[in-house]
This record gives structure tokens, sequence and C-alpha cells, in this order.
């Protein structure tokens, strides 16, 4: 409509009877405001646009004043429309009511004043509904679409509005009439504590807390901590009274990751610079000295020394070229005979008179870096040669997710344990002070942990953990078939999953939902069978649709079909990238590795079930198996396993479909 702010009330005055035009004539001699009669409904609609008010005075070529008020109100939420019959009545008061419009009869109104009070009256209040709802409008919008958590909390720190969360999973608790402590305490502990000081801070003394950053470290094993920025100011009232506080959060986690590498990176050419500077120089000024003392006495000792020297110096060099070229971080995968490898890089160390016990099992296969691997073992053997002797014992040996590597040397002491994968420290003359840490370097690299103990015997045992290794891959068996003909939504993921079976094709087309399937988030469409034992699963995904990049279709095991449970899972992620999850028992939380594609994508995998154990594999054509991880996980007896899709979009679903599906039991 018109403009509602400024200058003279442009009205509508709407009646056909003769009589308005003489009401009319009397509203238009008033100050402020101009009047344009209209005799139909249409031609009202037509003028809506151009002016401040609609009076609807009485009956109209093609309809009632009822019948163009609710047109109006119909067309225009917001409009000014006065119902304003020759004579009140009850029926008419109600319906003007009903239809959202103003009510003032002509009986109570002889000189149109009464009349131009209301729609003034009107105009504002259209005007601040309008606003209103534009605000409204806006408000949600920031509270859902923003990719920030926005929350407001009453006097008591007690949430009242919360937008979309940050950090950590509420599902299961409703944040509304709560404080952080009560919603966050099961997982975070003293921290929801703190959040909540920080909160009464805000509300009793109105001093803001701005992009205050905190480490939330959940309570749950293995999962890692999440950095958060917090802003947190005063809500106020019209009055300007504290009534709670409006807070903003976001996600910072990534960012402090970032930071992180770049520390760590910084780190890595200050230590390069500090070896530049002293470790390389104390050789060179030795070698000075002695080739100046052989110049002046010509000893062949002297000699001797600048040569010993030079060669310290050659070896520091070439071991700071190799670790500076694997700078970067970045392993090549593949999977690898841990067992032959382990012979080999022995044979190429060359130690005639030191000992190998290699009890790695026959057919053990790692998912590592290759050469990268193979420079790990050669810098541990090459440790315990230096710092044992060439008559030193090595055991290579496996264990649950990982391997060692121990001699039977006398170890080193408890103090010195946290300093030896450090840049430059050594304990040995001969020592460069890099094997250690590239070894470390390397198994950041791949995301395994390294640590040092004790051996068996006492001397020093370097452990290698959180691998992707299986020790005993298996063959393929006969066995009773199984039938897939369950379905669960597993933590009430929504959408709700459908499934199709075409059992001609044998073709699975699996409509699944759900936020996600990692750390304490349990929720995915499951389409499974008991399985009373050890088998195994086979599929093929054929097709994964389009949808969110963390999206995953493959192959689970639980221990019951319901959340919670341990479970076992490998399939395809959105990268695309074959993904593993897995959580050993309940108290766990889901833990995720991924290998990103190469060249060809593996879209046929496989899951194999031995007691506790369970084996994961993944093939290009589903004839070659390639195994990938075992893992021991708490299953009960009569397992579910079957077919599971995350869409990582409760809103959507993700549409997958498996071919090729063999369930056998053995």
């Amino acid at each position: 409509m018109g403009d509602r702010h400024h200058g003279p009330l442009s009205l509508l005055y709407a009646d056909s009877d003769s009589s308005a035009r003489e009401r009319a004539a009397l509203l238009d001699a008033l100050d402020g405001v101009a009047i344009e009669p209209t005799t139909s409904i249409d031609a009202a609609l037509d003028a809506l646009e151009t002016a401040d008010g609609v009076v609807a005075a009485g009956g109209l070529t093609d309809g009632s004043e009822l019948d163009l008020a609710r047109a109006i109100r119909e067309r225009d939420p917001h409009a000014t429309v006065i119902l304003y019959p020759e004579r009140g009545s009850d029926r008419l008061a109600s319906e003007a009511s009903a239809a959202d419009v103003a009510y003032l009869p002509r009986s109570l109104d002889d000189d149109g004043e009464r009349l131009l009070e209301r729609v003034r009256a009107e105009i504002e209040l259209r005007e601040r509904r309008r606003r209103h709802e534009t605000e409204s409008a806006m408000f949600t919008s920031m509270m859902s679409d923003l990719p920030i958590s926005v929350y407001f909390k009453d006097r008591e720190a007690r949430h009242v509005r919360v937008g979309p969360g940050v950090g950590t999973d509420t599902d299961s608790v409703d944040p509304i009439g709560k404080t952080d402590p009560e919603v966050y305490a099961h997982e975070i502990g003293d921290q929801a504590w703190n959040s909540y000081e920080d909160d009464l801070h805000v509300i009793e003394t109105g001093d803001p807390i701005v992009e205050k950053e905190e480490v939330w470290a959940l309570d749950i094993p293995n999962v890692d901590a999440i950095w958060l920025e917090s802003t947190k100011v005063p809500w106020r009232n019209e009055q300007g009274e504290i009534c709670g506080l409006m807070g903003l959060t976001r996600d910072i986690t990534e960012l402090k990751r970032r930071e992180h590498e770049l520390e760590r990176q910084q780190r890595h050419l200050d230590r390069f610079a500090s070896f530049v500077s002293h470790d390389l120089r104390n050789p060179l000024n030795v070698a000075n000295g002695y080739l100046e003392l052989g110049r002046e006495t010509g000893s062949d000792d002297a000699f001797a020394e600048v040569s010993r020297a030079l060669s310290r110096i050659e070896r520091l060099i070439d071991d700071l070229l190799e670790m500076t070229r694997d700078q970067a971080g970045v392993a090549t995968l593949s999977t690898v005979d841990l067992q032959t490898t382990i012979e080999e890089i022995w044979s190429e160390v060359g130690i005639r008179d030191a000992t190998l016990r290699n009890a790695v099992p026959d057919g053990t296969v790692i998912t590592a870096d290759e050469r990268l691997l193979r420079q790990l073992f050669a810098n541990l053997f090459r440790n315990a040669i230096q710092h044992v002797g060439t008559d030193v014992y090595v055991t290579v040996g496996t264990m649950p997710t990982g391997f060692f590597v121990e001699d039977d040397g006398p170890g080193i002491p408890d103090d010195e344990r946290e300093q030896v994968f450090d840049f430059g420290y050594t304990g040995s003359e001969n020592g460069s002070g890099m094997g250690l840490a590239y070894v470390a370097q390397i198994a950041e690299s791949h995301d395994w942990a390294v640590d040092v103990t004790a051996g068996s015997i006492g001397g020093a045992r370097f452990e290698v953990s959180n691998c992707l290794l299986v020790t005993a891959p298996g063959d393929l068996r006969d066995g009773e078939n199984v039938t897939l003909r369950a379905d669960t939504d597993i933590g009430g993921a929504t959408p709700a999953g459908t499934v199709d079976h075409d059992e001609g094709s044998g073709r699975w087309t699996v409509h699944g939902g759900g936020e996600n399937v990692w750390s304490n988030i349990d929720e995915c469409y499951f389409v499974h069978a008991p399985l009373a034992g050890d088998g195994r699963i086979v599929a093929r995904v054929a097709d994964f649709g389009e949808g969110d990049e963390h999206r995953k279709a493959g192959l689970m095991i639980r221990g019951e079909p319901r959340a919670g449970a341990p479970l076992g899972f490998v399939g395809m992620t959105g990268g695309p990238a074959t993904e593993l999850l897995w959580r050993p028992t309940p108290d766990d939380p889901i833990a995720s590795r991924q290998l990103p594609a190469g060249p060809e994508t593996y879209p046929w995998f496989r899951l194999d079930r031995t007691g506790e154990q369970v084996t994961t594999f993944h093939s290009r054509d589903g004839e070659t198996w390639v195994p990938i991880d075992e893992r021991a996980l708490s299953l009960e007896d009569a397992a579910a396993v079957g077919l599971a899709v995350c869409s990582h979009d409760p809103e959507n679903h993700c549409v997958s479909v498996f071919e090729d599906v063999s369930v056998v039991e053995y």
C-alpha cells in the first residue's frame, strides 16, 4: 500500500450508494486526508497499492463491504481496512473481527474525525505488526541458518531459545529450561560448570564476555577435544533491565588444528635452524681444528680426526635431507606385507653379528606408505645397533592395532623416555639425533601413535599403535546363506529409511537418513539379519547417489540393532573414500578412519566375523580382496549384520544401491 509514514493520508472509500459521495466529500474536506471513491471490489483491489487505507463503507456492485474486506486481507495481510457500515451490529462486529479488520459504525462518527483517528491507529498497528513479523523472520533465520550456535538464557542461566548446536550432541537432552551443567555435564564434566559460571557473571554484572576460547574435552575415551569461541552479552528488556543473556558460540576446532599444524611446522623449521647452527657446526669446528693441527704437525692422527668429523657431517646431512623430504607428512597408502618388509630391511641394515627374531605372523599386512614404513624400521634397527652394539638381539612382533620393536640392551631410563623422539636428542656419540624424531614424524603422517617402554627382558621397546593391521586375513568359506529381513532406524534416524529389494536382479535400493555415525552420534538406517556365530557379508555399492560429502553406505555388524551397541563398519563415504568405523564396547565412542580413493575406487566391501574378531576388506572387482583392518568387538552371540546407510543430513535421504549382496553363516 502507499507511504504510511509521511504526507497526507490517501484513503480508498468503497461504497456504491449515492449517499457515499456526500460522506466521501465530508472526509475529503478534512485536513490531512485525500479520498478516492470506488464502487467495486475489483477496482478497489486494483487501487490498493496506492492507498494508505481502505474504508469499506457499504455494498459494492460486485459484493458486500465484508466481501471487500476479506478480499483485501487475502491479498495483503498488512493492509489497513476499516469496516464503516451505516449502522452497527453485533454480527458485523464479530465478522469484522474474524476478517481481521477494524470496525467503526458511521452512526458513531458524525464528522469523520473518529474514522481518521481509527485509520491512523490502524496504520500504526499494522506497521508494528509488519516490523514484528519481519524482525521475527530475521531472528528465526539467524537462529537456524547462521553457521554458529545462537542461544538465549533467562536470569537463572536456563536455555530459553537455542539454535543448532555446535561442538557436542544434545539430541538426547532437550536444553530448554535447563542450564549448561544439566545439558552437557555428562559429556564435558566441570567444563559445563565453568560455562555456567560465565553465564551468571554476565547476568549478574552486565559485563559481556567477548570471543572467549574454550576447550571442551569430551568425557569420552579416544575422542579429540573441541575448541569453541563464545561471546555472551546481557539480554535486556524494553526498560533496560537484564532478563538473561544472549550468546554466540562457534566451533573453531578446525582453525585450531590448522594453527597447531603451522606451529608444528614452525617447530621443525626452528629445529632445522638449530641443527644447522649447532649440530653441524660442532663437527665442522672439530674438522677445522684438526685440519689446522695436521697442517702444522703433519700428524696422520689429526687428519684421521678430520676424516671422522667429515663422515659425521655427511651422515647428519643425509639424515637431514631424508627427513626434510618427508616434511609435508603426506603418506601414500598401500597394503604392505609386514613380515617380508621387516626381513628385507633387516638384511639391508646388514649387521652380521646382530640377531633378528621376526615374530610377525605369516600373511600379516599393514596399510601404510611402504617407503616410509621401511624407513621407520631401518631407523629403529639402527637405533638398537647404535645403543646396544653389533651383537644386539632385536624382536619384532604384533599387538592389537599395531606392532613393536624391542632389543636386549640396557633400555632407556624413565626420565628420558619423553625426550627420545625430540629432534636432536641422542644417547650415542655416533647418533645424529634425528633417527627417532624421524620415526615419530613417520608415525604422525600415518595417524599412528608411537611410544617407548621397557622391553620383555629390560631393553627398549618401541610400540606403534592405532595402525590398520590384519594378522589373519582368512579365505572365503562356504556356509549357510542368511536373508536380510529386518530394518531399523538406528538412533531414531530421520528421515525414516525405506528399502526396496528386487529379487530378480538381487538389487537392494536403500533410502537412509540420520545425522552421523561417529563419536557419540549413532544414527543410520540398517537393513539386517541375525548372525549367530561366525560368518561374513559381501556386497558391492553400485550407486552412491548424491548428497553430503560425509554420507556413508556400506556393511555393518552390531552387537544389537540399537544405538549404543558395539559395531564395525566398512563402506564408502562421500570423498569418495573407503571408511572404517568401530566401537569395541558400548562405553567407547565410534572411531573412524578413511582411506582416500586412488585412480580406481573400491566399490566392493566384505566384513568377516570370527568370534569377537571382525576383519574388513575392500576390492576393485569382488575377486581380489584387500584386507584393511581387524578389531576385537564385544559382540553378542547373535549379532546383527547387514547394509547401513547414513545421509549425514536429518532432512534428506542418501539413496544407495547395493548389488551382489551375500550373507553367509559358517
